[in-house]
């Protein structure tokens, strides 16, 4: 039993994104945005061999407002989503 744990505490674990898409959709008289983002990584197990497990998950999110400029909208998705302002 108490192999088991150092056994647990000796395994490492490494996670890097190889791949993030963001593609948003807004038009500037509707009041509703979609934001769908996909993320894939790679996630490494290392302990007496090495596996190797490829995730995709993709989100969908829908925001609805009252009332909104495409200037106002692109300021909160900055802030928002934390995106360089070259990038909206």
């Amino acid at each position: 039993m108490i192999k088991n744990v150092v056994t647990a505490r000796l395994y490492k674990q490494r996670e890097a994104i190889i791949l993030q898409n963001q593609t948003q959709l807004f038009t500037a008289n509707s009041s509703t945005h979609t934001h769908t983002y996909t993320h894939t990584y790679i996630r490494t197990y290392t302990y007496s061999h090495t596996h190797i497990y490829i995730h995709t998950h993709t989100h969908t999110r829908t925001y609805i407002y009252t009332s909104m400029t495409l200037q106002l909208f692109c300021q909160w998705n900055r802030e928002h989503f934390q995106i360089p302002e070259e990038n909206v």
